[in-house]
């Protein structure tokens, strides 16, 4: 039998298995969602509302949230006094 723990992400309870990494945990929540953060589109956030590392492990109670990825490009211009 295998061992499972809750994890939340974007508000949604998902069961998965303890010790995967996030990116499993997200697919196993949205297949679509996942490649899309993979990709970069898309970026996780904790609870904290800090940034997660695909590759970091899950654990028990973890809260993911998962947010537009914005360009450093767009940032860099915005940053640009008139």
């Amino acid at each position: 039998m295998t061992h499972t723990v809750p994890v939340f992400i974007n508000a949604e309870r998902v069961d998965v298995r303890a010790g995967i990494t996030v990116l499993l945990a997200l697919r196993t929540w949205s297949e679509g969602m996942a490649d899309e953060a993979e990709r970069g589109a898309l970026q996780v956030l904790d609870g904290r509302g800090l940034p997660v590392a695909l590759d970091a492990a899950v654990h028990a109670g973890d809260i993911f949230r998962l947010i537009a990825a914005r360009d450093r490009r767009d940032d860099d211009e915005n940053d640009e006094l008139p």
